[in-house]
């Protein structure tokens, strides 16, 4: 009997996303609610309030000067001011999460204006491909991608306005860049009145959000204030929320904010929800040798991690037990946990709550687990206003629990569509408004999730098929294996996948795994349908903005070595 699953049911917030994320915040407007972890610059949460405002004024002004046929950007009130280009402006960011790109960030959507983070990784000419295809009208940016950004917007032949954040003067500035602010001064002038956030019906475009580009190449994805609204509640819904009220410092939470939160997960898991329930949010990169002194340093209790970063955050556990007395809850998403990730936390880190999560660039949150743990081997259970249904792999046939097909997803936090481009919208989302998620997954009667793989990463076999997690998750069962990616590639000669296994080896394993190793273990604990065609030995696994091993590149790689056999 076909099934359908939905989350628990709660009222939804609409209008404007950032006096959603503030209404609480009068609460703890002396506490800290941001920190860089490097240079130690801070606001709290009346000054974070204040800045945003003086930004979201100044752009305000900005648009009204750069567009004369716009309300009037000296209006007493700018927040109940409505210019015509608010939705046709779009501010975009080139640079790395600090404090002032979250300023700028919550300011521009406060004002009503269409926010989009650029892909820091991008050379000159991808850079330029996404301003165009964003319509950025004003960039964001820090001297070290001056030249970058140049030489992008002489390939578009425009000069597009450009603010200056971070460190850095107008004489670093290369002459040819129309620089029209520096952050710093912006904010800093007390002759801008801070606004409050635009009044919004909330189905207006907020962000401009772009996919992983794993499997394809990368889209840009519209979310108004109103999915972006809904997707924070459900990830702070008390079925979900693993940390206390905030009241004063003594019960603040305190997060180390490693993901970029221009980005989906960062963005919609930890950044929002950390602003929206008071926590102090510590901005600084992730990094091995300075994580343990981190923890200590900063008091962190909390981090969203995706499984590459397991074995760093593990040190707490095997070099640092003191360290766990605060340090309880980890928020894993992007890729499902290795088992050997898994126990090495139930044995080393009894104490810390390890909370995994499904989400998607299109969907945002999907399914995670509960307070209290969820199940070994599920990626959570559907999350509030959520509901989801399994389609047959090779029909339209609606499936029971228990049985693989492809994930289908309708949430209030669906997004309003690709970016100038219907066709791929439609192919995704239905009339009905259910979003096809490219996953292929089972559910079980308590609506807790599986991810088997991407629809388009599954391998086709002589005899079924075999889905790249179950040989990545085996062949990681391997001692000397650090990271593992399986690519399928078709045989034009027989009409089914090669299997292509791509492995970095632990350096400090001692000989290090040979590929006949790696063969006869798949083949041992598998069967021979799925020996590897092929095993190559690499530095590293190419990847991309989060951190997702990139494997478009490993398939041409896959596909090269496929010709030459």
């Amino acid at each position: 009997m076909s099934k359908m699953w939905k989350g628990v049911e709660t009222p939804l917030v609409k209008g404007n996303l950032v006096s959603f994320l503030f209404k609480d915040a009068h609460k703890w407007n002396h506490l800290h609610a941001l920190e860089c972890g490097y240079t130690r610059q801070s606001l709290t949460y009346w000054e974070l309030q204040q800045a945003v405002g003086r930004w979201g004024a100044w752009l305000t002004s900005f648009m009204g000067e750069s567009n004369p046929s716009a309300a009037n950007p000296s209006a007493a009130n700018p927040s109940t001011a409505n210019p015509p280009c608010r939705q046709s402006f779009v501010v975009g960011k080139l640079a790395p999460s600090c404090v002032d790109v979250a300023v700028v960030q919550l300011g521009t959507m406060a004002a009503g204006v269409v926010y989009t983070s650029l892909n820091i990784s991008f050379g000159p000419r991808e850079l330029s491909a996404q301003i165009e295809e964003t319509g950025a009208a004003l960039l964001i940016t820090t001297p070290k991608f001056f030249l970058r950004l140049q030489e992008a917007l002489d390939k578009l032949g425009r000069k597009i306005p450009v603010v200056l954040i971070g460190s850095g003067e107008l004489g670093d500035v290369g002459s040819d860049l129309n620089v029209v602010g520096i952050y710093k001064d912006i904010i800093n002038d007390q002759t801008i009145k801070p606004m409050e956030p635009a009044e919004l019906q909330g189905d207006e475009v907020a962000l401009l959000l772009y996919t992983s580009g794993t499997t394809g190449m990368p889209k840009s994805v519209q979310h108004s204030h109103n999915s972006i609204i809904a997707a924070v509640q459900a990830s702070i819904h008390p079925l979900f929320w693993p940390h206390p009220p905030t009241t004063d410092e003594s019960n603040q939470t305190r997060s180390l904010l490693i993901r970029d939160i221009g980005l989906g997960f960062g963005l919609i898991c930890a950044f929002m929800p950390g602003i929206a329930t008071g926590m102090c949010l510590i901005i600084k990169t992730l990094d091995d040798n300075t994580f343990l002194r981190d923890v200590e340093e900063f008091r962190i209790n909390t981090i969203a991690i995706v499984p590459l970063n397991f074995p760093t955050v593990l040190r707490l556990g095997i070099e640092r037990q003191d360290l766990l007395k605060h340090f309880r809850h980890v928020l894993v998403s992007g890729a499902p946990i290795p088992k050997a990730h898994a126990t090495a936390v139930a044995s080393t880190m009894p104490g810390v709550f390890v909370q995994k999560g499904y989400g998607a660039s299109e969907m945002l949150v999907i399914a995670q687990d509960p307070v209290g743990g969820g199940k070994p081997g599920f990626t959570g259970s559907v999350c509030p206003n959520v509901e989801l249904k399994l389609k047959d792999l090779n029909s339209t046939e609606l499936l029971p629990a228990n049985q693989m097909g492809i994930l289908f997803v309708k949430s209030p936090s669906k997004m309003q569509g690709y970016r100038n481009n219907l066709t791929e919208t439609k192919n995704v989302i239905d009339e009905e408004g259910w979003c096809n998620s490219g996953d292929v997954a089972l559910v079980d009667e308590d609506g807790y999730v599986q991810i088997v793989d991407r629809v388009k990463e599954i391998i086709r076999l002589e005899y079924g098929s075999a889905a790249p997690a179950e040989l990545e998750n085996t062949i990681l069962e391997m001692e000397g294996v650090k990271e593992v990616c399986v690519i399928g590639t078709l045989d034009a000669s027989t009409g089914i996948d090669s299997i292509y296994v791509f492995i970095v080896n632990k350096t400090d394993v001692s000989p290090p795994i040979s590929e006949e190793d790696v063969v006869n273990y798949v083949v041992r604990n598998l069967n021979e349908l799925k020996r590897p065609r092929k095993v190559v030995f690499m530095d590293a696994l190419p990847r991309n903005d989060n951190e997702k091993v990139d494997r478009k590149l490993l398939r041409l790689k896959a596909k090269e070595m496929e010709k030459e056999k």
